[in-house]
């Protein structure tokens, strides 16, 4: 049995995060046995959604990164103080660590085959001093389906480590252009270890059709009677926490603009919430019934507020004509299912530049956040709502190459452990 342990969290809350998971998942099929152990914060709401999938761990060397500088130096300071001991330890005699060093992180350290680290744009400084552990101990390191972000080459100090960490990793799949040229070219990674696939929520298998159009039905939504335009809005997270923006004015432009929408289009709005916590500022269902409570066309507006699955959105997305996302990856579950759709974002985020503008193709219809008001909105969204065929035939086009790039993540992951005869034969 291959056993994979995957150190950050991977939050079932966000169910562009969960589409991630499952994307994993998707990627292993070639494994017919095998046990993953995944970080946790959340551990009851994660372990009862990954519970046939995962065995969750409340303990990682990678501190959270909405903790406070405090916390995390203090994360920091005691983590790797254990780490470099038990790795000592467990260089001169496993045995004996293994009866001093008993809680179960340690446990799983010993146990895992593999590390695969970095999902998302999940890749921090620490995990760096991950990769250098995993060496010690004797154990493979893939950073897998990640974005990299500016601080890594910003930093003289930052850019070195980095490039000395990266290079001693057993392979690197980056989800899209910009951080492969920024690893590549900016910090100095070989060109052969950086592998350029897609990102892996890609492959969510969407629930079935029918299926999803009962779920809407159940949530007074019905398909083939008008438009139906999805969106989904964040609150104080995401973009808007990055910039720093006026929250009350965010939510007034979108409640003015959703009416604009629905006078033009004659469609019925459906919130669909892609994160639901754990926190009020996660939770998209307060952002999307503030916006409702200050729109005029209340009757053309449907709220979903229950705990779908990050497979049922994408289904109930894929019923729409046409979506709205400030979320990236409700975006791409829009996308995967080949319904136009525009993504409200800022050019800095070249997580969103890289995967939906460059990767999809799709960079005319991402929508410049920080120039929001109605007017320009609107006008941005007509133009993509009168250009919708247009863009469900490039998605046509696009998406299988896309899915296909996803795989190859697993491509490479076979590779490196069939190199490292890790996979039975």
């Amino acid at each position: 049995m291959l056993k994979i342990l995957i150190p950050e969290k991977i939050p079932a809350h966000n169910k562009g995060e969960e589409a991630i998971f499952r994307g994993i998942l998707k990627t292993l099929d070639f494994v017919p046995e095998k046990k993953i152990y995944l970080y946790s914060k959340s551990p009851q709401y994660d372990g009862s959604k990954y519970q046939n999938d995962a065995e969750i761990i409340t303990e990682s060397l990678v501190p959270d990164p909405e903790n406070s500088k405090f916390r995390k130096a203090a994360h920091v300071v005691s983590y790797i103080t254990l780490h470099v001991i038990y790795a000592l330890f467990y260089r001169i005699n496993k045995k004996i660590t293994r009866k001093i060093f008993t809680q179960k992180i340690w446990k799983v350290y010993d146990e895992m085959d593999i590390v695969l680290a970095a999902h998302d744009s999940a890749f921090a400084i620490m995990h760096n001093v991950l990769i250098i552990f995993c060496k010690l101990i004797g154990k493979p390191v893939a950073v897998y389906g990640t974005s990299i972000l500016p601080f890594l080459y910003k930093k003289l100090w930052v850019r070195y480590l980095t490039k000395i960490c990266l290079n001693m990793s057993d392979l690197i799949t980056v989800r899209e252009e910009i951080s492969r040229d920024v690893l590549v070219k900016k910090i100095g990674i070989k060109n052969n270890l950086v592998k350029l696939t897609a990102d892996k929520a890609f492959l969510l298998e969407p629930l079935e059709k029918q299926k999803a159009i009962t779920l809407l039905n159940n949530q007074g939504i019905t398909c083939g009677r008008g438009n139906i335009i999805g969106v989904t809005v964040v609150y104080k997270t995401g973009i808007f926490n990055t910039l720093k923006f006026d929250i009350e004015k965010h939510l007034d432009i979108m409640a003015a603009f959703i009416d604009c929408v629905i006078e033009e289009t004659n469609g019925t709005i459906v919130f669909f919430p892609h994160s639901i916590g754990p926190t009020d500022v996660d939770d998209d269902r307060i952002a999307a019934q503030a916006i409702f409570t200050k729109c005029n066309n209340k009757n053309n507006i449907k709220l979903i507020t229950d705990d779908f699955s990050a497979s049922e959105l994408k289904g109930m997305i894929g019923c729409c004509d046409f979506f709205i996302g400030e979320r990236t990856h409700s975006v791409i579950a829009a996308a995967s299912m080949l319904v136009p759709a525009i993504c409200i974002s800022h050019p800095d985020d070249y997580r969103t530049i890289g995967i939906l503008g460059l990767m999809v193709g799709i960079s005319e219809r991402i929508y410049n956040v920080k120039e929001l008001s109605v007017a320009s909105l609107n006008q941005f969204f007509m133009n993509a709502w009168n250009s919708r065929d247009e863009i469900r035939n490039h998605l046509r086009k696009r998406i299988p190459e896309v899915i296909k790039n996803s795989m190859t993540n697993s491509t490479c992951l076979q590779k490196l452990l069939e190199n490292k005869k890790l996979l039975k034969k």
